[in-house]
């Protein structure tokens, strides 16, 4: 699945089935639990989400979790970098 940022917390994950559908996720949303366009998010997950506010990956769309592994293993490797030049 390809991720772009498109701003500060803000991404776009594009489908792996049909390379010209994309979801905009937001890390921001949800006191920083995340939200998804998905069908899957809004239409099944959101009401769940909203109720329990925590954060449980059985609760995120497919696009919400790989976006958040997106940018978590940037910020590894950026830290790994800064600790190697040291």
């Amino acid at each position: 699945m390809r991720i772009v940022r498109i701003g500060r917390g803000h991404y776009r994950a594009f489908s792996q089935s049909d390379p010209d559908v994309a979801y905009d996720v937001d890390l921001h949303n949800y006191g920083g639990l995340g939200s998804c366009t998905c069908w899957d998010f809004t239409g099944r997950r959101k009401k769940r989400w909203q109720e329990v506010r925590k954060p449980y990956d059985i609760f995120r769309c497919k696009h919400l979790r790989r976006t958040r592994n997106f940018v978590l293993d940037a910020i590894i490797q950026h830290f790994s970098k800064a600790e190697q030049q040291q």
